[in-house]
């Protein structure tokens, strides 16, 4: 007779609510990574969660540069930069001695977002190109809660940084049939055109964001920005526990990558 049939059943009923409160109270840090996108907070929608991780496994194949996204019910008391370092490095994002990892950490309850790059991706997203793109792309869409349009602008601008630097064109990584997950967004993308006060909005936002050399980029920003404007703003529906697509083409992107703290972080 087993030591758990000799208890009381009152102390079975406790034990058993003390593991479910465990378990369904597990921190941020707690977490495994479900693949590239992991929201935690439940505030993307399925369409925007499959397109971003597509993003990051198109990016991660050309480039082998690893771009997480996160997103958290709350920060559990601790600041942003912390969570983000501290997550970055227990989840070993990027190749183990490229260190060329870029953790996208939102937490909406905070009203905070964090860029964390590695070390290895430190020279071409600098503290100060992720300061802009906090500022001048993500809190603009995140202060109306459209926390799809934000994290997919923040997340295309962190991959033309990357791309640019392995000389790799950013329409090679968000080919719109493959990064739009269905093929009604892909007509959306294939269909639409800007006009051209929003052309020329958009050309200046980018250029001031990211410097010369943008052509291509600053049409695919465009573009892709818009890929969501029929999307909820509120809670997704993955159904997958937060994360979204499949993993399988980014089983490298958590080889040991380390961060040093480098990157920005805002509120909006």
């Amino acid at each position: 007779m087993s030591i758990l049939s000799k208890m009381p059943e009152r102390i079975k009923i406790a034990i058993a609510v003390f593991l479910f409160c465990t378990a369904a109270n597990a921190g941020i840090l707690d977490q495994k990574p479900s693949g590239a996108v992991n929201d935690f907070a439940g505030i993307l929608s399925t369409e925007a969660g499959n397109s971003l991780s597509l993003l990051s496994e198109n990016l991660f194949k050309k480039t082998n540069v690893a771009l997480v996204i996160v997103t958290v019910k709350d920060l559990e008391g601790r600041s942003i930069e912390e969570t983000a370092n501290l997550l970055f490095s227990k989840w070993g994002i990027g190749a183990k001695g490229k260190d060329e990892g870029i953790l996208v950490l939102l937490a909406p309850v905070e009203r905070e977002i964090r860029i964390e790059t590695g070390y290895g991706a430190e020279g071409y997203l600098t503290d100060v190109q992720a300061k802009r793109i906090i500022r001048d792309i993500a809190s603009p869409f995140f202060a109306n809660k459209q926390w799809d349009k934000g994290l997919v602008a923040v997340s295309i601008a962190c991959a033309d940084l990357a791309a640019r630097e392995h000389n790799v064109a950013l329409s090679d990584i968000t080919g719109s049939e493959d990064f739009s997950g269905s093929d009604d967004a892909s007509a959306r993308i294939n269909n639409y055109k800007p006009n051209a006060a929003t052309f020329i909005l958009g050309a200046l936002l980018l250029l001031f964001l990211i410097g010369t050399r943008t052509g291509r980029s600053i049409l695919s920003v465009l573009l892709l920005s818009l890929l969501f404007s029929g999307g909820r703003s509120g809670h997704g529906s993955s159904g997958f526990g937060g994360g979204f697509g499949s993993s399988g083409g980014f089983g490298g992107g958590f080889g040991g990558g380390m961060s040093g703290g480098g990157g920005a972080s805002g509120r909006f």
